[in-house]
């Protein structure tokens, strides 16, 4: 018998006390961004997903070939602007990007007004909440995820390195909205939260550790029993978290 911890697969109890695996299907993906999912022979729809970081080499782009099955076209790491703004153009229904759009307004008007406002009062818990994080943000704080178990805590775009990576996507955000004629079809995406949605890890998939490598395998083997089509990338979505 394994120990106990030993199998990374999420588990959840179903109504009579056995433990299940919670499972995923790709399918959500076409209702969480408002397309339409029709599995007939003639559907077809291509969407681009992007790991973004600070800089190219750590940015990874993938793509969704939606016939009557998704199946994963390509995967392009590094990625530079260029090549996000060249794979993601008008035969592309969607793109998802997981990186923030900007900052929350209260830090936009504290920077703005900070050399010149006369205020003396120390800043208060509730100040500081406001201006480190956005209304997406807190409102992800406050939601229930009865799979995962497990609050979601957003990074603060404002007062941590992810506002490195966030000056990147606000550009790359108005390339692409010129390039595709409008900016309708390009969403932040968040992937940690889509997970805690979806299933119960039980930790990160996103560390160059064993545990996290078997987080990333069976994630992967998961979309794969709900129809997703890896296609030759499986080793690949596996290997490194920032592919997956």
């Amino acid at each position: 018998m394994a120990e106990r911890g030993s199998d990374p697969r999420p588990r959840r109890r179903s109504a009579d006390g056995e433990r299940r695996s919670q499972p995923h299907n790709p399918v959500l993906l076409s209702l969480t961004i408002g397309i339409p999912c029709n599995t007939s022979s003639g559907f077809r729809m291509r969407f681009v997903g992007v790991d973004l970081a600070a800089q190219p080499t750590k940015t990874s782009l993938c793509i969704l070939n939606w016939r009557a099955t998704p199946r994963v076209e390509a995967i392009q790491r590094p990625a530079a602007d260029e090549c996000i703004i060249r794979e993601a153009g008008s035969t592309v229904a969607a793109i998802g990007l997981d990186c923030p759009f900007g900052w929350p307004a209260a830090f936009v008007s504290f920077v703005q007004l900070g050399h010149s406002s006369t205020t003396c009062t120390p800043l208060t818990k509730h100040e500081a909440d406001h201006l480190k994080y956005r209304a997406t943000d807190r409102w992800l704080r406050k939601q229930s995820f009865p799979v995962s178990r497990k609050p979601i805590r957003p990074l603060s775009v404002a007062a941590d390195k992810l506002g490195a990576v966030a000056l990147r996507c606000v550009r790359l955000v108005q390339c692409l909205a010129v390039e595709r004629g409008d900016r309708r079809t390009i969403y932040e995406v968040y992937p940690a939260a889509s997970l805690a949605r979806w299933m119960s890890l039980g930790g990160s998939y996103k560390k160059a550790t064993p545990t996290s490598k078997a987080l990333r395998r069976w994630i992967v083997d998961q979309l794969v029993e709900q129809g997703l089509d890896v296609g030759g990338f499986g080793e690949t979505l596996v290997a490194n978290d920032d592919d997956l």
